[in-house]
This record gives structure tokens, C-alpha cells and sequence, in this order.
């Protein structure tokens, strides 16, 4: 009875912690995910994305030392693709603003459409 219940208190404390992720990996996702708030590629690069959304080009979207907070983190790998799939996924989601003017102008048509339609169907009361 004692070697059953001492078995299963060892499976109870050391099962989980051979399971479950190592704290420095979940820190350096969350460091990565917080570092990409600021991350931008400028205009001649954002071109160069444009061409192709679908390529994950590294070298765009690796940490550097100016969007990095802490500078020792860009040695850890966990970091560094945590940074990057963040940074990619951030960019493919912006828009230019003749998106927002297409969108605001269909808009603006669905709009007239609507008060066209109410007009003529309230028979001009």
C-alpha cells in the first residue's frame, strides 16, 4: 500500500513538469509579442513586401537591436521566431489608404442606395 501511494506521488509531481513548456520559452514568446507593438518596416521594404505577402523573408521581419527591448534576447531562438511570425503576422494585416477610401466610398454608395429605396417605397409622403 505505501509503494502505491509513494509511486503515485512521484507521478503527481514529476509528470507535469516533464510535460508542460519551460518558463524561459513562454517569457521569450510573451517579450517577442509585446517587442513587435513597435515594429514597422518602412516604406521601401513594406514595396518589397507588397510584391509577395506569401514569403516570409526573414531578414525583414528579424528582431534588431533598435526593436529589441532587452538585447540578450536575441540570441535565444524561442525569441527570435516568436518575433518574427508576430512581425509578419502585424504587417500582412495593414492597409493602405485606398483601402479605407474604397471602403468609405462603397459605403457612401450603399448609403445613397438605401435612402433612394426608402424614398421611392414610402411614395414620396
Amino acid at each position: 500500500m505505501l509503494k502505491t501511494v509513494l509511486f503515485c506521488l512521484v507521478l503527481f509531481f514529476a509528470m507535469p513538469g516533464l510535460w508542460g513548456q519551460s518558463t524561459s520559452k513562454d517569457s521569450a514568446i510573451r517579450i517577442a509579442r509585446a517587442d513587435v507593438r513597435h515594429f514597422r518596416l518602412n516604406k521601401t521594404e513594406m514595396k518589397q513586401f507588397r510584391k509577395e505577402k506569401r514569403n516570409f523573408d526573414a531578414n525583414l521581419f528579424a528582431p534588431t537591436k533598435a526593436t529589441t527591448s532587452d538585447t540578450s534576447w536575441l540570441s535565444n531562438p524561442d525569441y527570435v521566431n516568436a518575433f518574427s511570425a508576430a512581425a509578419y503576422k502585424k504587417t500582412k494585416k495593414r492597409r493602405t489608404v485606398w483601402h479605407y477610401a474604397w471602403i468609405a466610398g462603397t459605403a457612401y454608395v450603399v448609403v445613397g442606395l438605401t435612402s433612394v429605396i426608402v424614398v421611392l417605397a414610402t411614395g414620396f409622403d
